[in-house]
């Protein structure tokens, strides 16, 4: 995962994370509503900033939503959504002030 932090001392987060997927899909099998909710820690360029993060190590959770529609015979996939994210220190520092990001998701895949 990576996020672009356009406000604040910080610029950019890059991270590993993890998330169950929550699919319903219609009954021809070409669109479907995805949805999940997970988390997972990493590296955020913190820059000793009053108000900023305090530290390079973060955790994060986040929640999705979408939709996703199957594009070729073969199953290849795109998918459009929206993901809500927080980025905590997880009170290793004081203060702890977090990010709270909201943005647009898009994505492709294929099936092996």
């Amino acid at each position: 995962m990576a996020t672009w932090i356009s406000q604040g001392p910080e610029s950019h987060y890059i991270a590993v994370a993890g998330s169950p997927s929550l699919e319903v899909w219609d009954q021809s099998g070409t669109w479907g509503l995805i949805g999940g909710a997970g988390g997972g820690f990493g590296l955020i360029d913190s820059r000793g900033v009053k108000g900023g993060q305090g530290q390079d190590f973060t955790l994060h959770w986040f929640a999705r939503a979408g939709v996703e529609r199957v594009v070729s015979r073969n199953g290849d996939r795109l998918s459009v959504g929206i993901l809500f994210q927080h980025m905590s220190n997880g009170g290793q520092t004081d203060p702890n002030p977090g990010i709270d990001a909201v943005g647009l998701t898009l994505g492709f895949s294929r099936p092996y």
